[in-house]
C-alpha cells in the first residue's frame, strides 16, 4: 500500500480506529494516531499499549506489505 494512503487513515479527523493487515498475516490495531509514524519506506506501529496509553515499543514494517486497512469499533471493544 502507498505510504500516503496509510497516513490518510492516521491523520483522518475525526480519527477512526483501524486495523492494519500485512501480507504475512500479521495485523496491528491502531486506536490512537500518536501510536504510529509513517515515512516513505517504513511504518512504525506502537505495540503492547499500557493502561496509560503508552506503547512498550514500536514495530517497524514496510508499507508495501500492508494489504488492507479495516475499521475498528470506536467504543474500545476488540474488533
Amino acid at each position: 500500500m502507498q505510504p500516503l494512503t496509510i497516513r490518510e487513515h492516521q491523520r483522518a479527523r475525526p480519527f477512526k480506529p483501524f486495523r492494519i493487515c500485512l501480507a504475512d498475516g500479521t495485523s496491528y490495531e491502531v486506536r490512537n494516531p500518536a501510536h504510529m509514524l509513517v515515512s516513505a519506506i517504513h511504518v512504525f506501529i506502537g505495540v503492547e499499549i499500557d493502561d496509560e496509553d503508552m506503547p512498550d515499543h514500536f514495530d517497524m514494517r514496510d508499507p508495501t506489505q500492508v494489504t488492507r486497512i479495516e475499521p475498528l469499533p470506536e467504543n474500545g471493544q476488540p474488533g
